[in-house]
């Protein structure tokens, strides 16, 4: 079976404690893969990007499948700093709306882990790319840019996941 690329999530972040770590979220046909970002921000920046739901750093021009292309998904998944789940371990994907300390939608993922089938979970927090944000903001709220940017990274992991996978949310498509 192949493996296709289907879609690139220019930006996710992981809160793990006190330190977001900013990841690249390439979906496929297999797996998704979250590839670690080289780190351009202090924590403090990046979690007031979580909270405020869009870059406030220098603007970071979005990546796109094309920029992957030359690296090999197996390359991906050898790097330890990436995180690889199998699109067939996940058991639920469940969409959470922005609440009052953090502005974004976050992602919460449930995942069997592959030898042990002991269950994980990661929260995923969607925060746009100033270059996603900006030029809708003069037709839109930052609450419905937000909005639409979560609902579409849901939808894009509908089309890829086993049907098995329960959806759920405040705001699932």
């Amino acid at each position: 079976m192949t493996e296709d690329r289907v879609a690139l999530m220019h930006r996710v972040m992981a809160a793990d404690g006190w330190s977001p770590q900013e990841f690249a979220l390439l979906v496929t046909t297999q797996k998704l893969i979250l590839i670690r970002q080289k780190k351009t921000r202090s924590a403090l920046v990046l979690r007031g990007e979580i909270r405020w739901g869009s870059e406030v750093g220098s603007p970071v021009v979005p990546k796109t499948l094309a920029d992957y292309e030359g690296v090999s998904t197996e390359a991906l998944v050898a790097d330890p700093v990436n995180v690889t789940i199998a699109n067939d371990s996940v058991t639920e994907v469940r969409l959470v709306r922005g609440a009052h300390r953090y502005h974004v939608h976050h992602i919460d993922l449930s995942y069997r882990a592959d030898s042990s089938h002991q269950k994980h979970s990661m929260t995923l927090y969607l925060v746009p790319l100033g270059a996603y944000l900006k030029p809708r903001r003069t037709t839109q709220s930052r609450e419905d840019i937000l909005r639409e940017y979560a609902v579409n990274s849901v939808k894009t992991l509908q089309d890829v996941l086993p049907a098995a996978v329960k959806f759920s949310g405040e705001s699932s498509p």
